[in-house]
C-alpha cells in the first residue's frame, strides 16, 4: 500500500494522475484489513516509506513530500480540482471488479487515515 501512497502522489505532481486513479480503490480495500491500517504510522511503516523513499530518489523523484508525510499531499482531498477528474476516470472506468464504493465514499474513508500516511 505504501508504494501505491507514493505512486498517487508523485502522478498528481507531475499531472499524470489519470494513469493511477485505480490505486485510490486499491488503496480504501487495503484500509479495510485491519493488518494494514493498525500498522500506519508505526517504525515499521516509516521504515517502509524511508526505503521506498531511498529507491525513488535513485530514480531522481524530486516530489517527495517533507519529512515523507503525505497526509497534506492534495491527492487524498476530495474537494481538490484534480480529484474531480479523478471522480470521472474513476466513475466510468471498467477495470474494477465486484461492487465498488462511490467515489465521496472512498475518498472519505482514505481521508480519516491519511493523517497517518
Amino acid at each position: 500500500m505504501v508504494e501505491k501512497i507514493f505512486s498517487l502522489h508523485r502522478a498528481f505532481q507531475e499531472e499524470r494522475l489519470h494513469e493511477k486513479e485505480r490505486h485510490l480503490y486499491d488503496i480504501y480495500f487495503l484500509l479495510k484489513r485491519p493488518e494494514i491500517s493498525s500498522r500506519l504510522g508505526s517504525k515499521e511503516h516509516r521504515s517502509i516509506k524511508e526505503n521506498i523513499a531511498l529507491h525513488d530518489l535513485k530514480f531522481n523523484n524530486k516530489h517527495l513530500p517533507e519529512n515523507l508525510d503525505f497526509s497534506k499531499s492534495l491527492i487524498f482531498s476530495k474537494n481538490h480540482a484534480q480529484s474531480r477528474i479523478t471522480r470521472k476516470t474513476y466513475e466510468e472506468s471498467l477495470i474494477y471488479f465486484g461492487k465498488r464504493p462511490g467515489f465521496d465514499e472512498m475518498m472519505e474513508f482514505i481521508n480519516y487515515f491519511s493523517k497517518k500516511f
